[in-house]
């Protein structure tokens, strides 16, 4: 188009959200390729980046810090994505937890306790590193038993 072509509304709503994918696909490409990985299996890996693996509640939790986070294969499992607002620098803080449900609420043993205290853990270094009121929490799950065969 050039400047003498006329917009009608509706074709200003469709270039909006034409750039506005663009821009999203962009953001998503850098983060797999500039971001930490904290998928499922990552333990295989964890400790060359920092990762914890939870092997009795099959769960992968990143470091707290300011590096952008993605996980794939979100098959059974849940995660977890908290940020903050670093107190120090103008940064944003996170973490992010990818791990399998049905071990960590498994009340038959200890896994439940486990999972609790890491998840504790780290949130309340989030918590302590970052402004206050700044933190939120977000839980999103891939198919579970609780949505397997329907749709969200």
């Amino acid at each position: 188009m050039t400047q003498h072509d006329v917009y009608t509304p509706e074709l200003r709503i469709q270039l909006c959200a034409d750039q506005s994918v663009v821009k999203t696909n962009e953001t998503i490409a850098k983060v797999r390729q500039e971001g930490l990985n904290v998928y499922y299996a990552s333990h295989l890996y964890s400790k060359e980046y920092g990762l914890t693996y939870l092997p009795d509640c099959m769960t992968v939790i990143s470091p707290v810090d300011g590096r952008p986070k993605f996980s794939t294969g979100y098959a059974q499992c849940i995660g977890i994505v908290a940020v903050g607002q670093s107190r120090d620098l103008d940064r944003v803080l996170s973490f992010l937890l990818h791990g399998n449900p049905d071990y960590f609420f498994d009340s038959s043993n200890n896994r439940r306790l486990v999972f609790r205290e890491q998840l504790q853990t780290v949130l309340v270094e989030l918590m302590l590193r970052s402004k206050q009121a700044s933190v939120r929490t977000f839980i999103f799950a891939g198919e579970t038993q609780f949505t397997k065969g329907t749709s969200l």
